[in-house]
């Protein structure tokens, strides 16, 4: 998806490389374990017209992220609340406040816990790049240079997380 590649493309001063791939599937919608859409398969945009989202902040990547699929879905929610921070929006989905839109990144506990369930959206796209930025004009430190290097090497491993409750 070009989204996030045009918003630091207008950054000139920095340069970005690719360490791995994030499956969007990885950023699936969040919603409890006993939601009525958790036991739905390949679910589509559609389904998800009437139901309650809790949108992160105004200006936050993943907001924008999910505002534009909704946008390219020509889609409306209804947005129930808008909470700051991943953990507040975690635990609003678990008591059933709504569904949400999060990086399966910070819910891996919650999920091996079946606390939350991740939706089976047939529509997503399938890729979005992971990347480290740097200044055009700036020497990295030795420091830096070992940590970039690690993470080029092996960024991709650790990038990955699982989409199934249990291990």
């Amino acid at each position: 998806m070009q989204w996030q590649t045009r918003q630091y493309s207008r950054i000139q001063a920095f340069e970005r490389e690719v360490f791995g791939v994030l499956r969007l599937v990885d950023a699936l919608h969040r919603a409890p374990p006993n939601h009525r859409l958790a036991f739905k398969r390949k679910l589509t945009w559609a389904d998800f017209r009437t139901e309650d989202f809790i949108f992160r902040e105004p200006g936050s990547a993943t907001r924008q992220f999910l505002e534009h699929l909704l946008q390219s879905q020509s889609l409306q929610v209804n947005v129930s609340m808008e909470l700051s921070g991943k953990e507040t929006i975690k635990q609003a989905v678990m008591v059933g406040m709504g569904i949400s839109f999060l990086s399966a990144h910070v819910f891996q506990v919650e999920l091996a816990a079946s606390m939350l369930a991740v939706l089976d959206l047939q529509e997503m796209p399938k890729m979005l790049d992971w990347c480290l930025l740097h200044r055009r004009d700036a020497v990295p430190s030795d420091l830096g240079a070992a940590f970039w290097d690690f993470v080029l090497g092996d960024g991709a491993g650790f990038a990955e997380c699982r989409l199934s409750g249990r291990a």
